[in-house]
This record gives structure tokens, sequence and C-alpha cells, in this order.
């Protein structure tokens, strides 16, 4: 039996937190409920706004959700930094304040969707983009800094080998984006081996397991 987790799984969403719309908490609620429609789950910076609108979409689907958060426990989250702790399945505490748990978030899943914002999200943005190998989905005509995003990259020279996915209707966009992540995770799965790593400790178990049923 193999518990490998499939990476592929998880997209993360992200959006204004503190300014943002109607039309922009109500694209990210559909964003939520079409990621859970196709068996994905949810990464969020753990907070208000557009991911916590994400978050309920997503959970209401029966997917899994994981806030990223910039306190150092549930207390700071809450209390200093004003984030809720519901809708969420885990909440992981980086301690690392808003700026600096955007890398983790944007690393630890193979593909982001964002949703209006600003200058948080532009620097969510620029942190996926130089991974080099995320997926990148951009709604655009929702306003916020995610209508500003192409124009933004069609200034950027340097190419860091992300995919940037733009579309108008949020049900659309996420269908595209996860197309392409199931495809592009399944070509980088393929040039790595884990078979090896951990052997040791699972023959030390099967061996455990092998006496016991004698």
């Amino acid at each position: 039996m193999s518990y490998l987790v499939e990476q592929k799984k998880w997209i993360g969403v992200l959006g204004g937190s503190s300014r943002y719309d109607d039309g922009q908490i109500l694209a990210a609620y559909k964003v939520g409920q079409e990621l859970a429609k196709r068996d994905k789950y949810i990464m969020t910076g753990g907070t208000t706004g557009i991911p916590y609108s994400a978050a309920i979409g997503a959970k209401e689907g029966g997917a899994l959700v994981v806030g990223i958060s910039p306190a150092s426990s549930f207390e700071d989250h809450v209390t200093r930094f004003k984030k809720p702790l519901d809708y969420s399945d885990l909440t992981v505490y980086t301690g690392m304040g808003v700026a600096g748990r955007s890398s983790v978030l944007v690393q630890s899943v193979c593909g982001s969707i964002f949703i209006g914002g600003e200058s948080g999200t532009l620097n969510e943005f620029t942190a996926a983009w130089m991974c080099g190998n995320n997926i990148l989905g951009i709604l655009t005509g929702a306003g916020g800094i995610s209508d500003n995003l192409n124009s933004l990259l069609s200034e950027i020279k340097t190419a860091w080998g992300s995919i940037v996915i733009s579309e108008k209707d949020p049900v659309v966009l996420v269908q595209r984006v996860c197309e392409e992540v199931d495809k592009v995770y399944a070509e980088r799965l393929a040039s790595v081996s884990t078979e090896c790593i951990g052997k040791d400790v699972r023959d030390i178990i099967n061996k455990y397991k092998d006496r016991n049923r004698k």
C-alpha cells in the first residue's frame, strides 16, 4: 500500500484579506466550490476576506483546507493578526509575518489562484512566479491587483518557468488550472523516485507485522 501524498491535490487561493467587494467574495467562494468538485484541497494564508471565502466554499464541498498563518500561535493568530480559525482543517503557525509566510505557502502547492488583492497579493504572486514550477491562475475582470498582473508580467524579461493562466470566469479558471496541474505534476513525479527513501524504517515495521501474524 502506498501512502504517497499527492501534491497535485493542493491549490493555493490568494487575494485581498482586508479590501474586497461582493463580486470578489462570491468569485472566491465559487473557486473553493469548484476545487472541491475536482477533488482538490486548498491552502490559504489562514486569513480573512477572499481566501476565507474560498475556504468556506471548499469546506462545504468536502475539501481539506490548510491555512499558513503569519502568527506564532493560535492566540497570536486571533488577537494580534485578527485572523479566523474556522473552515480550516489545519493552521500552520509560521511566526514569519505576513510577507515571510508567502514563500512557504506558494512553494507547498502545485498551483495557485489569485483573486483581487493589493500589495500583499502582489508579493504572493511574485513569490509564486519566482518558484519556477508553479501553475498560476489569474482571475481577470474582478478588480484589484489580479487585473494588473498580466500587464506587469509583460514588462518582466526574466523567465522563471511558471505557467500563467488568465480567465474571467472563476469556474473555467479552476478547470484550466487543475488540468495543467495534473499534467505538469505527472511529468515532475515521473522524474524522481521516492521508493528507497525510508525503506529501512518500512522494513523494520513490516518484519514486526510479520512476527505478530505468526
